[in-house]
């Protein structure tokens, strides 16, 4: 039994919509097809009812989305057994956080805890925003790294700062805009953007500030890499709106916006886990950033 088609049927079973499926499952609806084709293949059984454009289960399926639902939470919770038991190790740290923690000094005292410290294993992993605290609730980290705007409730976690940033314009240092020392969204309303995906927190927030604008941003490019977004708009392809410590190109320019949106860069533990390895290296925190 092949459980990635297990998880198309299931997401298929919620939408009854090919195209929303392959972008809930970041595929094409070609690939939804095909792998719910072989899934019916295999049980020798048709588990979706297509009329006139129309996807409804029908009974088969319905008989297959119960065993197939508890199937995949079985194996889920296995993964999360197995991961919480390694988090558990002594001398592994395991550490999420936003890819472009490196800008940061957040990578730096990572770096400087493990050159002092190298007795010790630190696992590092870049996610993206939307999933650092589903990371922490469910044991796969015991530390995660995140850039907060201010919108997120966190009293029940130990929290430290080591960083800030705010928003700003990049460009190609021959953009019509670069010689203004200051931009607001609405001179941005003709522009094609380039922004990290839907991972990314600030991409729904550039969104809203350009909805207030008066405008619907054009977004010719969705990335998931910080420097292929940069090296795009260091070819003249368009603009980005990003925080301003990640921008680091000789072509291109940084603009302040006249409203200034900034955020915190933070270590985030749960506050009722602890392990000696994980409190060695917080109070090295607290000693180095005060």
């Amino acid at each position: 039994m092949n459980l990635e088609r297990l998880a198309y049927f299931v997401d298929l079973s919620e939408t009854l919509n090919f195209s929303e499926t392959a972008e809930r499952m970041y595929t094409t609806q070609g690939n939804v097809s095909k792998q719910i084709a072989a899934l019916e293949k295999e049980l020798q059984t048709e588990l979706f009812t297509r009329k006139h454009r129309q996807v409804t289960l029908n009974t088969h399926g319905q008989v297959v989305l119960l065993s197939a639902k508890k199937i995949l939470n079985e194996y889920q919770e296995m993964l999360k057994n197995l991961e919480a038991m390694n988090v558990q190790s002594q001398n592994q740290l395991f550490i999420h956080g936003i890819p472009s923690f490196y800008r940061y000094r957040a990578g730096e005292l990572i770096g400087n805890f493990h050159r002092e410290f190298n007795q010790y294993q630190i696992q590092f992993q870049e996610v993206e925003t939307t999933q650092l605290f589903s990371d922490l609730a469910e044991n796969r980290c015991q530390i995660a790294i995140y850039r907060s705007f201010g919108k997120v409730d966190l009293n029940k976690y130990q929290v430290i700062k080591v960083d800030q940033d705010h928003l700003v314009v990049a460009l190609h240092r021959d953009h019509p805009l670069a010689h203004h020392k200051v931009l607001r969204f609405s001179d941005l309303a003709d522009e094609h953007f380039i922004q990290l995906g839907r991972g990314s927190m600030y991409l729904s927030l550039v969104e809203e500030k350009c909805y207030q604008a008066g405008f619907t941003p054009k977004i010719d490019y969705r990335g998931h890499r910080l420097e292929v977004l940069i090296d795009l708009v260091a070819k003249n392809l368009g603009i980005s709106v990003v925080m301003a410590k990640t921008v680091q190109h000789p072509d291109v320019v940084k603009i302040p916006l006249d409203e200034e949106i900034s955020s915190d860069i933070l270590f985030v533990r749960k506050k009722d886990e602890s392990t000696p390895l994980l409190e060695l290296f917080w109070h090295y925190l607290e000693n180095k950033l005060g």
